[in-house]
């Protein structure tokens, strides 16, 4: 019996003219009239793409040199991925070519290969083969390049890095710098927001000897603490439950009734302006979920939505998310520009958090060239609210005006800020965008948590580790089990790197009998 069906070459670019082909079976996907139509669809691109070009000329112009190819291929990206290149893919699928599904490295590179192809295909005696600025094979290399510049050079077979949270107790006791050292990772981190400058020289001095007995280069990158903002105004935690009012107040509060008994500050002043009635406020991660119902001048007023069966303690320090609130928060406080002066000074790289606009990085640059910092400085900006994602191709090509850059996925704050359900796609497309700018990504938060902190991995930890292939680096967090930690994921990575290559699953011969002990 013959299959009847019809392939559409769905709306492309702006006002692309859909094709509707009837064929009767399959080898009628090599039809030449269905041949030419799709080859029709490919070179609608192109001119897209210089378009794109002339109207980002401004930008391109101020990126650094080392990055001008990147910048252009980022613009490429944006350019392809404003439109739904869905239909296109499946028309090139059926016809066993590559589908653009892995092309953000190598944008124009593979569009002009997928051309060529199907020139030959229509049999056009006059294709040429196509000699790109940008080759696939440049593009892979690209990003490889600046990953080794930002984050240094493996000390094995391992394309993934290994960076690892230091504990306060690094700064005394140096014999767990050195099981920390010694084992897989590739490079350590100070969070600025703990403990104070004489113990970060004091952990920076033991990463130093233990990376000198090991023969090994450490990387050193120190978070800045960012406008996080936080909960306080408290003595003792409060056990809230849901319907439950909280008072959010700028300067302590103690209330006159005994029934009005949820009062915390909160440490940004800059919220009191911005919220709004029916939007929503987040505390400690998202444990506790409440609508904002009141607001006033010096303070406002959430009902609480979710906070568990039995309640949830909410306590001092911990962090304030507002999703939905247009906050004026600027990437950089009074503390972390002091704190960028230790940072340039004894560390590697800079770990830039809150991140949300590009002024920000504006600011950034301004205050890493007043310190007269090298230009092989690393710089990772920290992607973790919503405003952050939106504005991430824009944060990017101002943060390629700088040498080294990368990018970290914050994954605990952003899947606050976006929603859960989200969280999958957000981090699939930041590797997407950022693989177009050949930035390296260092996935983070809560990688293999439960063994770090307990003894023993969650299932779905591991698969979660497993996932972080698509980056070029995982971050671990501190905990009594770390270095086991280390090992564990070590041994993950090293067997699965097989098996992936970026986003791309790869075919290894099948062994059914490999040792698995």
């Amino acid at each position: 019996m013959k299959m009847r069906e019809t392939v559409d070459i769905a709306k492309l670019i702006g006002e692309f003219v859909i094709f509707s082909i009837s064929i009767n079976t399959m080898p009628s996907y090599y039809d030449p009239d269905y041949l030419k139509t799709v080859l029709q669809a490919v070179e609608e691109l192109f001119p897209i793409l210089e378009k794109e070009t002339a109207l980002s000329k401004k930008e391109l112009a101020r990126v650094h040199s080392s990055n001008k190819m990147s910048a252009v291929n980022l613009v490429y990206y944006r350019a392809i991925r404003g439109r739904d290149l869905s239909a296109l893919q499946n028309a090139l699928g059926f016809l066993g070519i590559s589908r653009l599904a892995r092309a953000q490295r190598h944008v124009k590179g593979s569009l002009e290969g997928i051309r060529y192809i199907l020139r030959k295909l229509t049999d056009d005696r006059q294709a040429e083969t196509p000699v790109p600025d940008l080759s696939i094979q440049d593009g892979m290399n690209m990003l490889d390049k600046n990953t080794e510049q930002l984050l240094g050079m493996l000390s094995g077979d391992r394309r993934v890095r290994i960076m690892v949270t230091l504990p306060s107790e690094a700064s005394h006791d140096y014999e767990l710098v050195k099981r920390i050292v010694g084992g897989a990772t590739n490079l350590v981190r100070i969070n600025c927001a703990h403990d104070t400058p004489d113990d970060w020289k004091n952990m920076i001095y033991h990463v130093k000897k233990a990376g000198r007995e090991f023969k090994k280069e450490i990387k050193i990158a120190m978070d800045l603490a960012g406008p996080k903002i936080r909960t306080g105004g408290m003595d003792k935690p409060l056990l809230i439950k849901p319907d439950d009012a909280i008072y959010i107040h700028k300067e302590p509060f103690t209330p006159d009734k005994e029934s009005e008994k949820y009062h915390i500050t909160c440490s940004s002043p800059v919220v009191f302006d911005s919220v709004k009635v029916g939007e929503h406020i987040l505390f400690d991660d998202g444990k506790i979920m409440a609508e904002i119902t009141e607001t006033k001048s010096d303070h406002f007023v959430a009902k609480t939505l979710v906070a568990g069966i039995d309640g949830k303690k909410l306590k001092k320090n911990k962090g304030i998310n507002l999703p939905d609130s247009n906050l004026d928060l600027t990437g950089l406080t009074k503390k972390d520009k002091e704190d960028l002066k230790f940072v340039v000074t004894h560390a590697d790289i800079v770990n830039v958090s809150f991140v949300n606009t590009a002024q920000d990085i504006k600011q950034l640059i301004e205050e890493l060239k007043k310190h007269h910092t090298k230009e092989d400085f690393g710089v990772v900006l920290k992607i973790e609210t919503k405003k952050a994602f939106t504005n991430l191709i824009d944060i990017l090509l101002h943060g390629m005006r700088w040498g080294p850059v990368g990018v970290m996925i914050a994954r605990g704050d952003l899947a606050v800020e976006t929603g859960w359900a989200n969280m999958a796609r957000l981090q699939t497309e930041i590797v997407n965008i950022c693989g177009a700018a050949h930035v390296p990504v260092i996935w983070a938060t809560q990688v293999l948590e439960s063994l770090a902190k307990k003894g023993t991995p969650a299932r779905s930890e591991i698969t979660d580790a497993a996932a972080s292939l698509k980056a070029e680096c995982v971050m671990l967090n501190k905990g009594p089990h770390i270095v086991e930690t280390i090992i564990l994921l070590d041994a993950m990575l090293s067997n699965m790197e097989a098996y992936q290559s970026k986003s791309s699953a790869m075919s290894p011969r099948l062994d059914v009998s490999a040792n698995l002990v």
